[in-house]
């Protein structure tokens, strides 16, 4: 359980870094990428503004700029009457073609102004149209875009080192952390033992007494009631054993069981008790179907969720069983269910909750004390399978996946 909790602790935190570094490596990088746009098309309103072509500088005396990007832009203008288009400005090597045919591209696209991208090159481009022709200004921006892909690539990795470092730091911390909660754990767990071991006593001798007193003075309303409630401690005694034993973690000896068994002689097991209260009971049961569990257990989570399905099953209502083979690879599924009217209001997520009663005043309407179902979820947990609850159609079902 230690061992558990600390690969938890560890796993969460760097979790949480590992989202917090991508979140800021995007917003870097995108603040980086907007900065670029927003230059460029500064640059490009200016080239366009001169028709194309930029004088060596801009401005007069003192204030005299050297444009950026200079040496890397070209333009091209489209005349509408001869559809044709003309070089204005070429200063980057780029022949007649292929300046006419990102002049086309740039034409094509559906907003004025954008990126174009020519196998490796990137370019930023800007249309400015007229009554009678189209001017269409370009700046390569392919170094920018090496420069920023290169940020990019450093910042993940200088993130993926500060991830790997906080993760083994937490990893030597993580002892440390969850050292009160183990404790406080092992203290529960401990306690529950003892009581439930020392309760044992006591219980056996109010029995006892409860016994001798209807032989000396025959049955009573008094004695039947003091034995129903003993029998009921008693079997809350023996839970809270099961319960603590199985939240244990100890690794159990898993083997191949017929899951086929278990689950038939559960099915046989509920058939009169569900008669009794004027309830079905119908069962469809593959042959052959295995799990891989414990012998003791298996059988044990298979009354588990009978007990609970016939239970709060509506008077008259049915408790279903189907259990299928998944495949080799998949497992098998049990399906228990049982009708339930009254469920739309009732939250399933906390069904498996240790001594949780839909009942929230827990009178004795239904006898149980709520820790069934939580014993159920610790076996399957221990099986490495699922189990979850559901309510659907006033239906209440319970869905356990175990591997073969």
């Amino acid at each position: 359980m230690a061992r558990k909790l600390k690969r938890q602790f560890v796993l969460v935190a760097t979790s949480a870094v590992f989202a917090v570094l991508v979140l800021v490596l995007m917003l870097v990088n995108r603040m980086s990428y907007i900065s670029l746009y927003e230059n460029s098309m500064d640059t490009l309103e200016l080239i366009s503004y001169y028709g194309g072509a930029l004088p060596g500088r801009i401005g007069s005396s003192e204030e005299e700029v050297e444009l950026p990007h200079a040496a890397r832009y070209f333009s091209v203008q489209y005349e509408q009457e001869s559809a044709a288009l003309t070089p204005v400005m070429s200063l980057g090597g780029m022949g007649t073609e292929e300046l006419q045919a990102l002049g086309i591209r740039a034409l094509r696209m559906p907003r004025p102004r954008g990126l174009l991208r020519n196998g490796k090159q990137h370019y930023f481009f800007l249309r400015r149209e007229s009554s009678d022709k189209t001017l269409l200004c370009f700046l390569d921006v392919s170094s920018d875009f090496r420069e920023l892909r290169r940020i990019w690539r450093d910042s993940c990795l200088a993130s993926g080192a500060v991830l790997f470092l906080f993760g083994f730091i937490m990893l030597l911390l993580s002892a440390r952390a969850v050292e009160p909660v183990v404790r406080n754990m092992e203290s529960q767990k401990r306690f529950i033992t003892n009581a439930s071991h020392e309760l044992k006593t006591p219980i056996a001798v109010i029995s006892a007494n409860a016994e001798l007193l209807e032989i000396m003075h025959g049955s009573s309303e008094w004695t039947d009631s003091i034995l129903h409630q003993v029998r009921r401690l008693s079997r809350l005694v023996d839970d809270l054993i099961v319960l603590t034993r199985v939240e244990e973690g100890i690794k159990k000896e898993l083997s191949r069981q017929s899951f086929t068994a278990a689950v038939r002689q559960g099915a046989e097991a509920f058939y009169p008790v569900a008669e009794q209260q004027g309830k079905h009971l119908s069962a469809d049961i593959a042959d052959n179907v295995t799990a891989t569990a414990t012998e003791r257990e298996l059988p044990e989570l298979v009354n588990i969720l009978l007990d609970n399905a016939v239970k709060y099953c509506d008077k008259g209502g049915t408790v279903r069983i189907r259990l299928v083979r998944r495949g080799n690879w998949r497992g098998s599924l049990l399906t228990i269910s049982n009708d339930y009217a009254e469920g739309a209001e009732v939250d399933c997520s906390r069904f498996f909750d240790r001594f949780y009663r839909e009942d929230k005043s827990h009178n004795c309407r239904k006898e149980g004390y709520g820790i069934g179902l939580s014993m159920a979820e610790g076996i399957v947990r221990m099986y490495k399978g699922q189990i979850r609850a559901q309510w659907r159609d006033k239906v209440m079902y319970f869905i356990v996946q175990l591997p073969s």
